[in-house]
C-alpha cells in the first residue's frame, strides 16, 4: 500500500524479499523521486538494474544509500557532475573495526588512519564509507565490481570534512591508475555520511 501511496515502482525482485528490505527499498526511492521532483522533472522514478544499481532518469545521475534508520539520496544533472555517490554507515563497534580494517585498507592507509585524531572505529567506518561512496559513483562508468584494494586514501582532514582517494588500478580507459577524488563527509553520533560529487 506505501508503494501505491507514494506512487513507486515495486519491482518484482522485491516480491520475497522480507518486510526490512522492501521497506528500505522504497524509502530510499522516495528520496530520491523528491530529490528528482526537486531537480524539475516528472521522470521520477528510479528503476532497478544490473546488479541491482539504480537506474536513472537520462538526464540525471545519482546515488541512493539507507541504513535502518534513514535513506538518502544525493542527485545531479550529468550536464553539471561526472560521478555521484553518497554513502551512510552506523559507526562499527570497536571488534568490527578490528574485523574489517585488514579488507578495507593495505598497510600504508593503516599507518596513516592511525595517526589521525579521532577513534579508531569512527576511522574505520569512515574510511570504509568513503570507498563505498567512490564505488557508486565509479560503478555507472566501470559496469563491475571492484574491491577496496583498487583504491587508496589518499588524505582524511577532519578540519574541513573532506576525503581524497586515489586509484590504485586501471578500472576503464578514461578511469585509470592515480585518479584523484575528493569527497565530503558528515560525522554524527552514530553516523558516518560521505559523499562525493565530481
Amino acid at each position: 500500500r506505501l508503494y501505491q501511496h507514494f506512487g513507486c515502482f515495486h519491482p518484482l525482485s522485491l516480491n520475497r524479499a522480507v518486510r526490512k528490505r522492501k521497506a528500505e527499498y522504497l524509502a530510499g526511492r522516495v528520496v530520491a523521486m523528491h530529490a528528482l521532483e526537486y531537480l524539475g522533472t516528472l521522470e521520477s522514478q528510479v528503476f532497478i538494474g544490473r546488479n541491482r544499481a539504480p537506474i536513472w532518469p537520462h538526464e540525471f545521475l545519482g546515488s541512493i544509500t539507507h541504513t535502518d534508520k534513514r535513506a538518502l539520496a544525493l542527485v545531479g544533472r550529468k550536464s553539471h557532475y561526472r560521478y555521484v555517490g553518497i554513502d551512510c554507515e552506523n559507526l562499527f563497534s570497536l571488534e568490527t573495526a578490528h574485523e574489517v580494517e585488514p579488507i578495507i585498507t593495505n598497510f600504508s592507509e593503516k599507518i596513516y588512519l592511525s595517526m589521525l585524531d579521532a577513534p579508531f572505529s569512527c576511522i574505520l567506518t569512515l574510511a570504509f564509507s568513503a570507498k563505498e561512496t567512490l564505488f557508486k559513483a565509479l560503478y555507472p562508468h566501470v559496469l563491475d565490481y571492484f574491491d577496496f584494494d583498487a583504491v587508496e586514501i589518499s588524505d582524511i582532514c577532519l578540519y574541513s570534512k573532506c576525503f581524497y582517494l586515489t586509484l590504485c588500478k586501471d578500472l576503464s580507459s578514461t578511469l585509470i591508475k592515480g585518479m584523484k577524488f575528493k569527497g565530503g563527509f558528515l560525522l554524527e553520533r552514530n553516523t558516518v555520511i560521505t559523499f562525493i560529487c565530481n
